[in-house]
Parts: C-alpha cells; sequence; structure tokens
C-alpha cells in the first residue's frame, strides 16, 4: 500500500498527470474490476496497469495524427472503454465517448456523428466488425482504428514517456458530452481538462471519498454519470472500482446490490429508476444474505428524486442492513461536467412539502401545508468555488429564499459551451443578471427553490403545464397517474398538452408492464389514472394512452423525452396499445399479435434501450 500521503490527487493541469501520479504511488493497487454477466470476474486492472496501456496506446495514436482531433470512443462497456477515453486525452486529442449498441441502428449515435465529424474512432477487436458497419452509414466515416493495433504498433516502437513530452492544457478540450437530450436535439457540450478536474474535486469533497473507497457502477460509461463521476473520479481519487454493463442490472437488479455487498461498496448509485427497479425485480429469496450495511454514499441524480422511491427502497432493504442516511440524492447536468450539488454526507434526505401549481414569477411561494402538496426531495448544496442562485427567467433578477425560479450555476466546472453551436451557447453560457456586468452565470432551464440552503428541484421550464393559468410540474401529473394502478410503469410516462383549435386537452401517455398486455383492462386503468390526478392535482386528464413496454421515447440517462412523445402521438409514431379519451375507447389491441412475447433475449434489450436511449 502506498503512502497515506497521497489520497488527494495533486496539483494538475489534466486527468493523463493524475494517472501518472497514481502509477507511480499506487502502481500495484486495483484499479478497476470488470464483472461479466454482472457476477464473475472477468479482468482487472492496476494503477500501474492501466497508465501503461494508456500510454503505449496514446503515443501511437498521436503518431497516427490524432491530436487535436475529435475521436469517438466506441466500446461496449468494460475495461477497454477506460483504456481508450484515456489514450485519446494522452495523445492530445478530444474524446467523444458514444452509446454502442449491437445490431441496432441508433440514431443517437448518428447524431453524434454528424456533430462531432470525428477523424478517428477507436474500438476493440470483439466490436471491430460491428463498429464499421455501423460507422460504414455516414457519409465521411472516420478512420476506424482498435486498441489491439495501437498496442502493436506502440509496443514496437518501445511505447511513449510515461510524462508526455508535450503540452495539454488545462483550457484545452478533454471531451465532447453529448447532453441527453430530454427536450432538444443531444449537443456537445465541450468539457475542458480544467472543468473536469475541478468537478472531480467537488466530487470528492461532497461524497468524501477516500482511497478506502470501493464504489460499484452499471452506469453506461459513455454518458455523464457513469464516465464522469463513476469511471473518472476513481483514477482522480485513487480508489478501487467495481464495474458491470447497463444490461447485466436491468437483467437482474440483484447482481448490483449483490456486488456491493460482496465487495463492501461505499458508494454506489444511478438515476432514480434503478433504486425502482431493487424493489420491484428482487424477490425475498434473492435478497438472502445481503449485506447493505458498508454502503454509505448511494447517489441519486440525472432525473428527478422521488420521495416515494427512498421510501420504498428503505422499507425494502432496511432488514439487510442499508440506512436511510446513506441516500445521497444530488443535481448536475452536462453543462457543468456533471454534479452541481449534493448534501452532506451522512445526513437524511431533506423533504418538504411542494404546491405543484406554484408558477415561477417573482414573488410565488414554493411551499404549502402537506395536504396540498406533493413531496419534493432536497439535492443539497453546491461545491467549494461554485454558486448557485435561483433567477426569475424573464426580468433576470434574482429571487429571495422560498420562491420558484430558474436555477443559474457559475463555478469552474461551467463548461465553455456547446461544439459548434454559437447561438445556443449564448442563450445558455456566460450570461448575466438584469443588475450585474457579472456574466460568469450558466443558464441551466431547471426550475427550483432554495431552503435554508438546500435546493429543491421542481421541473423543467420547457416541461412545465398550464392549465387555466396554473402551472403544474409534468412529473408530479405522472406519478400520480403510475401508482394509481399496477399495470402501470414508474419512471415510464408522460403528461403534457395538446392544443385543440382554443381547446388544451391533457394527455398522459404511460407504458404497460409486460404482464398486462394480453389481456389490458383500459376502462380500469384510464379510470384509476383520472381519478389520481384529479384528486391530487385538480386536473381532467383528458386521454390517457397505453404504450407497449420500453416503447416510450427516453435519453441516454433514462429521462423521458416529452415533447419528443407529444410529437409522435401527434405523428401516429407511438406504439400504443390502447387509448382512451374522455372515457371513450378509441383502440384496444390487446388481442394484437404484436403483442406476443419476445423472447428473453430480445425482451432485454428492448428494455436496456427504453431505459438508455
Amino acid at each position: 500500500m502506498a503512502e497515506a500521503g497521497f489520497d488527494r490527487a495533486p496539483p494538475s493541469r489534466n486527468l493523463v498527470d493524475v494517472l501518472v501520479h497514481r502509477a507511480l504511488h499506487q502502481p500495484g493497487d486495483t484499479a478497476f474490476l470488470f464483472l461479466r454477466d454482472g457476477e464473475h470476474e472477468d479482468g482487472s486492472l492496476t494503477f500501474g496497469e492501466l497508465e501503461k496501456r494508456v500510454r503505449i496506446c496514446g503515443t501511437a495514436l498521436r503518431k497516427r495524427g490524432a491530436a487535436g482531433e475529435r475521436v469517438l470512443v466506441l466500446f461496449p462497456q468494460g475495461l477497454d472503454f477506460i483504456v481508450g477515453f484515456l489514450a485519446t486525452l494522452y495523445a492530445g486529442a478530444i474524446a467523444v465517448p458514444a452509446p454502442f449498441h449491437p445490431n441496432s441502428r441508433s440514431s443517437r449515435l448518428d447524431g453524434i456523428i454528424d456533430d462531432a465529424r470525428p477523424a478517428f474512432a477507436l474500438t476493440n477487436l470483439d466490436a471491430l466488425a460491428e463498429a464499421r458497419k455501423l460507422l460504414s452509414r455516414g457519409t465521411v466515416p472516420p478512420a476506424l482504428v482498435s486498441l489491439a493495433e495501437l498496442m502493436e504498433e506502440g509496443e514496437s516502437d518501445g511505447g511513449g514517456p510515461r510524462v508526455p513530452d508535450y503540452d495539454i492544457p488545462g483550457n484545452s478540450l478533454a471531451f465532447l458530452q453529448f447532453t441527453s437530450g430530454s427536450t432538444k436535439t443531444p449537443k456537445g457540450v465541450m468539457i475542458t481538462h480544467a472543468n473536469l478536474l475541478h468537478n472531480q474535486r467537488m466530487i470528492e469533497q461532497l461524497y468524501e471519498h477516500t482511497r478506502r473507497t470501493v464504489s460499484v457502477s452499471w452506469l453506461p460509461m459513455f454518458h455523464d454519470m457513469g464516465l464522469v463521476g463513476s469511471t473518472l473520479q476513481p483514477i482522480y481519487v485513487g480508489y478501487k472500482a467495481v464495474v458491470m454493463s447497463p444490461v447485466a442490472f436491468l437483467q437482474e437488479p440483484t447482481r448490483w446490490l449483490d456486488a456491493i455487498s460482496r465487495y463492501r461498496a461505499t458508494t454506489a448509485g444511478g438515476p432514480n429508476f434503478g433504486y425502482d427497479l431493487c424493489v420491484e425485480r428482487t424477490t425475498a429469496e434473492q435478497r438472502k444474505g445481503l449485506d447493505l450495511s458498508s454502503w454509505d454514499v448511494a447517489f441519486n441524480g440525472s432525473e428527478p428524486v422521488r420521495a416515494r422511491t427512498l421510501d420504498r427502497f428503505v422499507d425494502t432493504f432496511e432488514p439487510y442492513g442499508f440506512r436511510r442516511s446513506t441516500f445521497y440524492p444530488t443535481y448536475g447536468m452536462a453543462e457543468a461536467t456533471l454534479l452541481i450539488s449534493g448534501p452532506a454526507k451522512g445526513t437524511e434526505p431533506v423533504i418538504r412539502s411542494f404546491q405543484d401549481s406554484a408558477a415561477t414569477r417573482s414573488g410565488d411561494t414554493a411551499e404549502t401545508p402537506e395536504s396540498a402538496a406533493t413531496r419534493i426531495v432536497g439535492c443539497g448544496r453546491t461545491g467549494p468555488g461554485h454558486r448557485l442562485i435561483i433567477v426569475d427567467p424573464v426580468s433576470r433578477c434574482s429571487l429571495p429564499e422560498g420562491q420558484v425560479g430558474e436555477i443559474w450555476f457559475a463555478g469552474p466546472s461551467v463548461s465553455p459551451g456547446y461544439w459548434h453551436r454559437p447561438e445556443e451557447s449564448t442563450e445558455t453560457f456566460n450570461v448575466a443578471l438584469a443588475s450585474s456586468e457579472d456574466s460568469s452565470l450558466m443558464r441551466t432551464g431547471d426550475l427550483g427553490y432554495l431552503k435554508d440552503g438546500e435546493i429543491f428541484i421542481t421541473g423543467r421550464i420547457k416541461d412545465l403545464i398550464i392549465v387555466r393559468g396554473r402551472n403544474h410540474y409534468p412529473h408530479d401529473i405522472e406519478e400520480a397517474a403510475q401508482t394509481s394502478h399496477p399495470a402501470l410503469r414508474l419512471g415510464c410516462g408522460a403528461a403534457f398538452v395538446v392544443e385543440d383549435g382554443e381547446t388544451q386537452r391533457l394527455v398522459l401517455a404511460n407504458e404497460v408492464r409486460r404482464q398486462y398486455l394480453r389481456k389490458l383492462p383500459l376502462a380500469e386503468i384510464a379510470g384509476s389514472v383520472r381519478a389520481a390526478v384529479a384528486r391530487q392535482h385538480g386536473l381532467q386528464v383528458s386521454e390517457v394512452v397505453l404504450l407497449k413496454t420500453a416503447t416510450i421515447p427516453k435519453t441516454s440517462s433514462g429521462k423521458v423525452q416529452r415533447s419528443v412523445c407529444k410529437a409522435k402521438l401527434l405523428d401516429g409514431a407511438l406504439d400504443i396499445v390502447g387509448e382512451d379519451r374522455y372515457g371513450a375507447v378509441l383502440r384496444n389491441r390487446t388481442q394484437s399479435s404484436e403483442l406476443k412475447q419476445t423472447a428473453q433475449g430480445e425482451t432485454l434489450i428492448e428494455e436496456w434501450q427504453g431505459k438508455v436511449r
């Protein structure tokens, strides 16, 4: 074990320097351990081994002319992704992490390639043929290179210098993180090496990570939470990370919990839906023998953190050592590299009553008596060197504590802008309050309020539903609907308003659990949805649209794309299994051959694509 003085990374200008530091002081410590199928160990890398592979491949990639170019990082989940991403940084290139879905066309991948225009694409031998097929669709496909080729070339040249003999400035671009696209087409967020290191430091401080930390992650490595929070943070701090594929988790959520128990993990987390899956898809028999007492940071972010989810998870797993104080609700976004805020470690989540019809103009009060409100989970405070304020989005004036407005954020983790999108960058980055010349702020597009220094997220501005002059948050309407009937899948619905001339109709579209598809109780479900939404929000749901399992449009982080769902409904492009408007059945395809059960493998892939697009 290296001496204790090296828990914290030294001042560095880039992640390559941090990796070199780890290799020098912790060469034999395990950095990453990969679990094939989420259960069996299938390769590991020490910090010394990781640095050597990165150096050899990065040097060979640079000799091919990659310095300053965009390099598509196109790998299945695993150790090779980590090597490929870091080798790109070592080469002085700009990494473009991308989703790799074998045997399926990915419009998201096509969009990333069209926007980033990478000169090179990296993959491994196992994925080479499929990667070539995926890339051949583009008009100017990047040069495809495998890690094996780079290793062979680099080793024949004797590798490269441990510390690169060329400059990688802190203000140079490290990678393009494409946004999840919950309301728009995904955009490439430019992340500098300095952005990355500042956010890594914030994560380390807020989570209180040390070299004794152990993490277990199923999060996709191409996405910001999986990349910055679960893949690069172990390198920055110097702790052991156990990783598995997202598909392995979705097949059997108990695999994640088993790994936490088995490796005595202290940090593990993901989007809210992951915790719901652990409750819904694990049995008492599968939970037998779990010991979750080592787990002290269960981060929850990327989508609204639901108080009901926290309650259900604690009720289910407290007998196995899980503590409510382990929950760690977070707020973040790609434009801020990743993390924006989090609570003090070891404290129970702060939950307050919130009136979902509170408007966003100055003077509106967020909190209300419990009987008239939904529960909202606090997401802590931001880290040192960063600041967060609540702003009236129209007047651009800051709002006092307790009033709802747009969240603006500033600090060294904030990106310089979107790749080749100057107009959208100007709208979002380097903005100023009406009363100030300080233009260092970033508009998040999220609504929220501050109470006792804690940030509470209430929704997205562009998702806000206005009915008869009152504002409502769609995720609250969706939760009321989804919990009204067991046939509806949690976290798989969209509420939105459709204009019919001068009238409006509130639509609720939601996926149906697979076991209900053959004999769909449409009228019963629609009645339950309408009653729950009317009771909790005083709204009439005009149309209930039931969708085939795993077909609602979602982003790469699992967020429902409400605007896309609305557009697809109007275009007739949703996979609808039942539709009820004002109590009249428009269609019910329960006996259709389209609803036959798919084979197990196809079902799992379908559900994976439904969660991570």
